[in-house]
C-alpha cells in the first residue's frame, strides 16, 4: 500500500504530510473528535482568564526540611499559588465564589512542611517524575478544609497546549495526531513536573 500524502496550505506555504505506509484518512467525525479537546482546553483557559484574583503582596513561602527530606530525584522548588475562596449564593440564589484573604494553612510532604496565609506562593520540593502529592489544611477560625497539591507533567501540558495552537483546522489536525504520536512515544521520568495552583473552598458566612 502506498504511503498516505496530504498537502494544505496556510499563510502561502504549502505543506506536505507523510503518514505513512497503511495510514486511513480519518473521517469528518473523526476530525472533529479530534479537534474538540483542543477547543475545550481554549474554552476553559478562556473563562480562567475572566477571574479577578487578589494580589500576593507577600514573598514566596518557602518549605522547612526534617531529617525525612529526600534528596534524590531533587530538581528544586516549583511556585505553587494557593487561594481561598468563600462558595454560596447571592441575593439572586446565583452561586457565587469570592476570593478572600487571612486563611491560615500548614501543609506536608515527604520530608517537608510549611506554615503560610492565603493568598500565597510556597515553592513546593519538586523530585520530578517522583513528585507526591502535598497534602494539609486551611482554616478561617469557624471551619476547617482539607489542601492538596497535586504534581502534574508540565513537559506533558506544553505539549498539548501547543497542538491547538494557530494554524487554521488543518493545522490543529496535523499538530494534534503529531502531538498524540510524539506522547506515545514520550518517556515521563525526564519530563518537567510541577504542583497544579490550589483553591481552597469554604462555605459562605
Amino acid at each position: 500500500m502506498n504511503n498516505f500524502l496530504w498537502s494544505y496550505s496556510t499563510f502561502n506555504q504549502k505543506y506536505i504530510v507523510n503518514f505513512g505506509a497503511g495510514y486511513r484518512a480519518p473521517t469528518f467525525w473523526e476530525k472533529t473528535k479530534v479537534m474538540k479537546p483542543a477547543f475545550v482546553v481554549t474554552a476553559l483557559l478562556g473563562v480562567a482568564g475572566c477571574t479577578n484574583h487578589m494580589e500576593i503582596t507577600s514573598a514566596p513561602v518557602d518549605v522547612s526540611r526534617t531529617s525525612e527530606f529526600v534528596a534524590t530525584n531533587y530538581v528544586g522548588d516549583h511556585p505553587t499559588t494557593v487561594r481561598s475562596y468563600f462558595v454560596g449564593e447571592d441575593e439572586k440564589g446565583r452561586e457565587e465564589r469570592i476570593e478572600f484573604s487571612g486563611a491560615k494553612c500548614q501543609v506536608k510532604g515527604r520530608g517537608f512542611r510549611a506554615k503560610f496565609s492565603t493568598p500565597a506562593v510556597v515553592n513546593l520540593p519538586d523530585h520530578g517524575f517522583h513528585s507526591q502529592a502535598v497534602t494539609g489544611s486551611c482554616t478561617t477560625g469557624k471551619d476547617v478544609r482539607p489542601i492538596v497539591a497535586r504534581p502534574y507533567n508540565i513537559t506533558v501540558a506544553n505539549m498539548r497546549n501547543n497542538s491547538g495552537a494557530g494554524g487554521g483546522v488543518a493545522g490543529v489536525l496535523v499538530a494534534s495526531i503529531a502531538t498524540s504520536i510524539a506522547l506515545a512515544a514520550n518517556d515521563p521520568t525526564n519530563d518537567d513536573f510541577g504542583y497544579l495552583s490550589v483553591g481552597v473552598e469554604f462555605p459562605k458566612q
